[in-house]
């Protein structure tokens, strides 16, 4: 059996409920507007347009267990070639954020 990553203890005290702050995004991307999603079990996540008109996806918590943003785009890299279903594309994973290109 698979061992769950060490940061999936740490779940419940993640980002829910954060506030938005530019430092999600990394150094040359500019948030032109920032929407909130509605949804996410673990962090909060917004709909951004950026300033060169791109639309993307963020995720973000400042206390983020180390690692799990990491993980995130791993996994979706591993679905992404495993094929059969459209996954967002991973423009940037940190610490504190995860930003991936908005699906239609």
């Amino acid at each position: 059996m698979n061992e769950l990553p060490a940061w999936n203890a740490a779940l419940p005290a993640s980002g829910r409920g954060e506030e938005w702050r530019d430092g999600f995004l990394p150094t040359g991307m500019t948030a032109a507007s920032v929407t909130r999603l509605n949804g996410g079990a673990v962090n909060s996540t917004w709909l951004v347009r950026l300033a060169d008109g791109r639309q993307v996806v963020v995720k973000g918590a400042r206390r983020a267990p180390g690692g799990m943003f990491a993980e995130e785009a791993a996994g979706l890299a591993a679905l992404e070639d495993i094929g059969g279903m459209r996954t967002p594309r991973v423009l940037h994973a940190s610490a504190t954020s995860l930003v991936l290109e908005a699906l239609d």
